[in-house]
């Protein structure tokens, strides 16, 4: 979506991100989207996400399923 794109624009271009980084950024957006659309799917339209709409709730909520399935040393690397 426009904004997620926006996102990756300004780490390529005003953080000099590198691929690598912006790739697993990339992985770790789609698995927060992927999350959103199970859970609260009501901030899926049209197969974009309601950013605006997001609280630190659902991250929190986000932040719990990566602990019950990851180390949290890969949760920290996600947050970053």
């Amino acid at each position: 979506d426009k904004v997620k794109e926006q996102f990756f624009k300004y780490l390529e271009t005003e953080k000099a991100a590198s691929g690598h980084t912006l790739k697993n950024y990339r992985r770790d957006l789609d698995e927060f989207t992927a999350y959103l659309k199970l859970e609260f799917p009501r901030f899926i339209i049209k197969e974009k996400v309601e950013w605006g709409k997001i609280e630190s709730q659902h991250l929190r909520g986000f932040i719990g399923s990566l602990l019950q399935k990851n180390k949290a040393s890969s949760v920290g690397r996600k947050l970053s």
